[in-house]
């Protein structure tokens, strides 16, 4: 901590005083540092150095000597078992301690995420009637401020009509009430309520101390109408969980999905190295790198500035007039440069329009050059003599659509003054839809605890520093349906998380459609199966044309499902758990796939899919481990260690007939010559490997 004192002589000068030198700097003594640490804003309550239990737990409990906030830190450590590496973390949870509390009576708490209650507004009503409960302050007067936050999910979901809008409501509670009744709309699938009460006279009037201290404080959650969720596989450290409807209710066509623990913030969720990336790409790369610089000194920025005057009017004979001159100025630092091509002002169509009646007033003739040189600055005057006294709204009527609203209060001053100044630049004009789009999918679906698919699922990781003992709550907005008919469900569901001692591996899957090659309108079968033939159920299948689903459906029990073949070009998605995705563009045409191949199937019959099966025209082979270009069934070494098959199933120690290295120490299942000297044979112990030693004396 260091402070600056400087103190200064006045002198006396021509009339009047002037601060000058010396100046002198002190540096507060270390009573004064630790008093301010100690006593100062901020208390440490208790610090504690413990190790977790079996389950990872460790407890720290306070009693809050008084009201405020309170922050609990805690730093921990973990033994990554993929390899070894240590890894450390810091968590960390917020709480506020206040006299009395205060909440919703009436509504369902269905769940808890990051410590917040979770609401159900199980009502098929846009309006519901909800009760708010005080307890701990009925002996004073004190006021409710209520305000309910729709989230928005325009961005992701782009085809739902967004008409949500913020609502803040205040109710006064006197001595001895303890509830009062509001209404809230519930326009939206997920919103945010908070309750912040302050002590108060009996108008609802606080002083700046009652607003600083208040009385208690409520956030929470609420769901419209909440579904269930269907979670796909274990959740925990470093695993994927696919996530999706319920299948007893409509699937859907696009899927957003967050986790957290139920009680308590994990910082672990906050994946640094995606918003570092966003922070570079789009904050710091586009105005320090070699282009970026380019676009800065091209960069036009656009400025109003409005004066009122006596000044002389060029289009009347000689005279001086009351003028509201505004005046619009393009600023670059091309334009300081001498370049002004393509940079300076060309005002064809400014607007000053009176808001009552609509009247669009003219400015005098305009000087656009002066010695050939265009300007980039250009000055508007506005008889104001001929203009009524009211609100008026200029715009330059430029590309960069600067405007300004002005309140002429005195026309023949002319007096006035100025609101809601909006001045563009060239990078400031707003993202449209696409690139709005674009930035979402690009980033915030990158966040580990965030699940977002185009399609009936989404996969959802936790990061490895998250707890495997925790509960987790899972929230999701889902898409039904397209185009017209969508709208949009919330969903939820709570899990214990897991641990994983390693990371799962990702499989390849196998697709065979039948018919192979459909007709338009044909229903076609899809049968999934993961790289050992077994059927996979859960994935998402989806088929878009145009950038519009039309199907969207989950893989049942037997890794099946069906849907009819459009017309047209389609793309066929499958995708979730732990699997790499599948995707197919196809041409449809009246007579069948435009193509010579077809969808895939299984030529051979063997019950292998041809995107997996190594011979997709050989019904008794389908997989060649060796690449060898003989099938498993016929190669006798299948994975070319130099020992049979046979062999190795009968060997002791057993060997795997499909991995050359069993016991991967480097060297193939089999005898390992291993050359020493007599002295060293005598003297040294063999370690066991896989297959026989065989020692060469020297």
């Amino acid at each position: 901590m260091y402070s600056m004192i400087t103190t200064r002589l006045p002198e006396m000068n021509g009339g009047y005083c002037r601060l000058s030198n010396p100046e002198t700097s002190a540096t507060p003594s270390p009573p004064i540092i630790n008093e301010f640490i100690t006593n100062g804003p901020f208390e440490v309550i208790s610090q504690q150095v413990a190790t977790s239990d079996s389950d990872g737990k460790a407890t720290l409990s306070i009693t809050p000597p008084h009201t405020g906030a309170y922050v609990s830190i805690v730093q921990s450590e973990i033994i990554r078992a993929t390899d070894g590496a240590a890894i450390t973390g810091i968590g960390l949870n917020f709480g506020i301690a206040t006299q009395g509390s205060i909440g919703i009576g009436n509504l369902d708490v269905i769940d808890y995420f990051a410590g917040l209650p979770v609401y159900a507004a199980n009502t098929s009503q846009s309006t519901q009637s909800i009760t708010i409960e005080a307890d701990g302050i009925d002996n004073v007067h004190h006021k409710a401020n209520i305000g309910h936050i729709p989230i928005d999910f325009s961005v992701a979901f782009d085809e739902v009509d967004w008409t949500a809008q913020p609502d803040i409501q205040e109710i006064t509670f006197n001595p001895g009430e303890t509830t009062r009744s509001i209404q809230l709309s519930h326009d939206a699938p997920l919103s945010l309520i908070g309750i912040f009460t302050v002590e108060s006279d009996s108008n609802g009037e606080s002083n700046i101390d009652q607003t600083l201290n208040p009385l208690a404080v409520h956030f929470g959650l609420i769901l419209h109408n909440p579904q269930e969720l269907s979670i796909n596989g274990a959740l925990g450290p470093g695993q994927t969980t696919n996530i999706a409807l319920s299948d007893s209710i409509e699937q859907a066509t696009r899927i957003l999905a967050v986790a957290s623990p139920s009680h308590g913030f994990d910082p672990a969720t906050v994946d640094f190295s995606t918003i570092t990336e966003l922070i570079s790409n789009e904050g710091v790369r586009p105005t320090t790198d070699w282009n970026g610089v380019e676009e800065q000194v091209d960069l036009i920025c656009e400025t109003i500035d409005v004066e009122g005057d006596y000044t002389w009017n060029s289009d009347t004979p000689p005279s001086q007039e009351p003028m509201l001159m505004i005046s619009v100025i393009h600023e670059s630092s091309a334009i300081r440069y001498g370049n002004y091509e393509g940079h300076s002002i060309s005002l064809t169509n400014p607007s000053l329009i009176h808001e009552s009646t609509g009247q669009d007033y003219s400015h005098e003739s305009l000087i656009t050059s002066e010695n050939g040189q265009p300007y980039a600055k250009v000055t508007l005057n506005y008889p104001s003599s001929e203009m009524p006294g009211g609100k008026y709204l200029f715009n330059t009527g430029t590309s960069l659509s600067s405007s300004v609203e002005i309140n002429l209060y005195d026309p023949n001053e002319p007096s006035f003054d100025t609101e809601s100044l909006d001045e563009n630049c060239d990078d400031s004009v707003d993202l449209t839809d696409q690139e709005s789009y674009d930035l979402f999918d690009k980033y915030v679906t990158r966040f580990s605890t965030i699940a977002w698919g185009q399609g009936t699922s989404a996969d959802l990781q936790l990061p490895y520093l998250s707890s495997p003992v925790s509960e987790y709550t899972v929230i999701s907005i889902a898409q039904q349906g397209s185009g017209s008919t969508a709208n949009l469900v919330s969903a939820t569901s709570t899990t214990l998380s897991v641990p994983n001692p390693e990371p799962p591996e990702m499989q390849n899957l196998s697709v065979v459609f039948a018919p192979s090659n459909p007709l338009p309108g044909d229903i076609v079968l899809l049968t999934v199966t993961d790289e050992s033939n077994d059927p996979v159920e859960g994935l998402s299948i989806t088929v878009v044309r145009d950038e519009q689903t039309l199907t969207s459906l989950l893989s049942n029990e037997n890794g099946q499902n069906s849907f009819p073949i459009p017309e047209g070009e389609i793309i066929i998605r499958i995708s979730g758990g732990q699997y790499y995705p599948v995707e197919l563009t196809i041409s449809v045409t009246s007579d069948g796939i435009d193509d010579d191949v077809g969808l895939p199937g299984d030529r051979d019959g063997d019950g292998y899919g041809d995107l997996l099966d190594v011979f997709p025209d050989d019904p008794t082979e389908w997989v060649d481990t060796d690449s060898d270009n003989i099938g498993n069934n016929a190669d006798t070494d299948d994975d070319s260690d130099g020992l049979l098959d046979d062999e190795e199933i009968t060997a002791t120690p057993q060997t795997n007939p499909l991995k050359p290295d069993t016991d991967n120490d480097g060297y193939c299942d089999g005898e390992i010559a291993v050359r020493v000297s007599v002295l060293q044979a005598t003297n040294s112990q063999s370690t066991r490997l896989s297959g026989v030693i065989q020692i060469v004396m020297e």
